[in-house]
């Protein structure tokens, strides 16, 4: 349970009652059931505990458990959340004694630690129209879970990152024809500016952004047959995902790259000769 440190797990389970297969166990003589578990996982989570083969021969409390312990921050805050709502829904007003207080409060503190620890820290592009909506879309599907619904949106700002970066180095954008050139292939480009130019040291470096040729050729072929660019079957939640994780970071891996160099840059400029 790495999101959370023992004594938050301690608090955790006692404020929502969880142990012995159960959540909520004090509200089980006011018909809290399995039910209600699943609702309140449905709700916040979109996991549907009695039709997923993961979840459906679990108990309650291994369902929460597997949740913690194998989601992203943004899922597990999302749990804790709708645990926390059916919380003060069924304490009404009247019957919050002072731990109650104390153990809630903690656990807000933990999700909004949750969330903020899972935001999108993509690249910045700065010379498009609007593009604060297109990351808002992108880091909406992120925290609900719905990595598969974000690859068309990041692929597209992918092609804005390294479209911004080409014009930069007064490389073409677009083919004789007026297509644009994909992203692999404005890649290609830079990677050959980047090494004739010493933008990297180590083969290593040299050997990812190569890499990072085919890995943007992968990536529009996702975009193209396994996203929602087009009525596509979509990828599965998991490859999502994990397609996610390697963009972003190459991107900025990218973007860090040239801001060294144009550090470096700006010293000689200003070195006296």
């Amino acid at each position: 349970m790495a999101a959370f440190g023992m004594i938050e797990k301690k608090i955790i389970y006692r404020l929502f009652g969880i142990g012995s297969g159960y959540i909520f166990s004090f509200f089980s003589n006011d018909g809290y059931n399995k039910n209600d578990t699943r609702d309140i996982i449905w709700d916040s989570c979109g996991i549907n505990i009695y039709n997923n083969d993961d979840y459906k021969d679990l108990s309650q409390q291994k369902c929460v458990e597997k949740i913690f312990n194998s989601n992203n921050n943004t899922l597990i805050a999302n749990l804790l959340q709708g645990m926390c709502d059916y919380f003060c829904f069924k304490m009404g007003s009247s019957f919050w004694g002072d731990e109650d207080q104390n153990d809630y409060s903690t656990v807000q503190k933990i999700i909004e630690r949750l969330k903020s620890s899972d935001s999108i820290d993509l690249p910045n592009v700065s010379d498009i129209d609007n593009i604060e909506l297109l990351v808002a879309d992108i880091e909406k599907n992120m925290q609900e879970n719905k990595p598969e619904l974000a690859i068309d949106r990041l692929h597209t700002y992918t092609a804005y990152f390294i479209q911004s970066l080409c014009k930069k180095h007064d490389i073409n954008i677009k083919k004789e024809n007026g297509e644009f050139i994909p992203i692999d292939g404005l890649m290609a480009n830079l990677k050959k500016l980047y090494i004739d130019e010493g933008y990297l040291d180590t083969e290593f470096s040299k050997t990812a952004i190569k890499t990072s040729i085919s890995l943007f050729e992968k990536f529009n072929n996702i975009r193209n047959n396994k996203s929602y660019a087009h009525p596509n079957e979509l990828l599965n939640k998991i490859e999502a995902q994990y397609a996610i994780d390697i963009i972003i970071p190459t991107l900025k891996f990218i973007e860090q790259i040239e801001e060294q160099k144009d550090a470096s840059n700006d010293i000689i400029e200003e070195m006296p000769f």
